[in-house]
């Protein structure tokens, strides 16, 4: 497991010419156990670690640091300015003048994250499957029901079973099982996944998928795709002890942006509670009472935790009643992520951005955007922190009201 002196040597090195050996021989470690346990926690190889924490500083640098390019490279670890100015193009669009007076900023930080899980990235098999629905009014513990309702009415099944949350049916929820059969309605599965294995204990479940798409997911090199996730149940002696989680993945294609934009000029209707369930539920029966209209619209939500006090809230496109949160003036660092994170991890990523680039964060105008736009099953997220630009990011920024450009 990449140790925390691990991670710090490899930071130490970074302007120099660090390898994958270099650091298995600092843990003392084979380069394959090594290969292995970083790409499982961090979702990276070490050489893709290594190049995307250099072009992230000195892409940090260009923007904010009057240094020559040449300079630039060989501070960052770079063979050349022609290496620096191809990576630059590659991962940005646009050569480093270009970027450094543009609106979007490339930022990847060094790892800081809590292993809570091993994570495994290779091709899987699902095989070909019939499956089963469960359906019952009541949601909590529907999984280890429709478990027991197949085992008991297949009492001499011995084949893999798989299952995942199904459509619900009016007041009923649904789960699905998925079980080898000649009777086939779902083609077998041979693609990339991202798999861990858990106890069966629900709220140990819970967390591994939190773990697995909210803080694994969100720093990987990786996206989910639109093939459908599973649970793979593991029997001891005709009962479930384990569950095998599978998130299809594949490599992404895109580079998750951090933007700078003055005004956004958005709107929430907004309520707070002690608890995010309270917040959710006091603004939509707000909204519910008064402005149902929003309620059928709605497709961008509002996030906001300070303290033990949780905001929520729903985008409306002009104020609408004294509940409206309304952005104040400035300008606000927005991170783009195709996938839904931890919030509290992006925030901090923010926050650590806007140190490490002459500006100063205003931690409690930070908050988080869901957008449901492309459906449920693949939501995107905005992080937006209000910021006080420095002498030399006012000189250097070029900001217009236009929609910020996503690479």
């Amino acid at each position: 497991m990449p140790t925390p002196a691990l991670l710090r040597e490899l930071e130490r090195a970074l302007p120099e010419s660090i390898n994958a050996a270099d650091l298995a021989g600092f843990s003392h470690i084979s380069n394959t156990q090594l290969y292995r346990e970083f790409y499982s926690i961090t979702g990276h190889t070490v050489a893709e670690y290594i190049r995307r924490r250099r072009l992230s500083n000195a892409l940090a640098l260009i923007k904010t640091s009057q240094l020559a390019l040449v300079d630039i490279a060989h501070q960052c670890g770079f063979s050349s300015q022609q290496a620096l100015n191809r990576a630059v193009k590659q991962t940005v669009g646009m050569p480093p003048l270009a970027y450094q007076k543009s609106d979007v900023y490339y930022f990847f930080p060094p790892y800081a994250g809590q292993a809570l899980f091993p994570v495994s990235v290779k091709p899987e098999s699902i095989p070909a499957t019939q499956c089963l629905k469960y359906y019952d009014a009541k949601y909590k513990g529907i999984e280890d029901r429709a478990l027991a309702w197949l085992l008991e009415s297949r009492s001499g099944y011995r084949g893999r079973i798989f299952g995942r949350n199904g459509k619900q049916l009016g007041a009923k929820s649904c789960y699905e099982l998925y079980i080898e059969s000649k009777e086939v309605d779902h083609p077998a599965m041979n693609t990339l996944f991202a798999t861990t294995v858990v106890q069966n204990e629900e709220p140990k479940i819970n967390v591994a998928w939190d773990y697995l798409y909210l803080t694994w997911l969100a720093g990987s090199m990786f996206e989910r795709t639109e093939q459908p996730y599973f649970e793979e149940y593991i029997l001891k002696k005709g009962q479930p002890v384990k569950l095998k989680l599978y998130l299809p993945i594949q490599k992404r294609t895109d580079t998750a942006n951090i933007t700078l934009e003055l005004n956004p000029g958005l709107h929430f209707v907004v309520a707070s509670a002690k608890s995010e369930k309270a917040a959710s539920r006091a603004v939509m029966d707000y909204l519910s009472a008064n402005y149902p209209y929003v309620i059928q619209n709605a497709n961008e939500f509002y996030f906001q935790r300070n303290g033990n006090d949780f905001t929520c809230g729903v985008r409306v496109n002009a104020p609408l009643g004294e509940y409206t949160r309304s952005l104040k003036p400035g300008h606000y660092l927005v991170l783009h992520s195709h996938v839904m994170g931890d919030y509290d991890a992006l925030c901090e990523r923010l926050l650590f951005f806007a140190e490490g680039n002459g500006m100063t964060a205003l931690c409690e105008e930070c908050f988080a955007a869901y957008d449901i736009r492309n459906g449920y099953a693949n939501p995107g997220m905005k992080v937006y922190c209000q910021v006080k630009l420095s002498q030399n990011n006012e000189k250097l920024v070029q900001i217009d009201n236009t929609k910020p450009r996503l690479m």
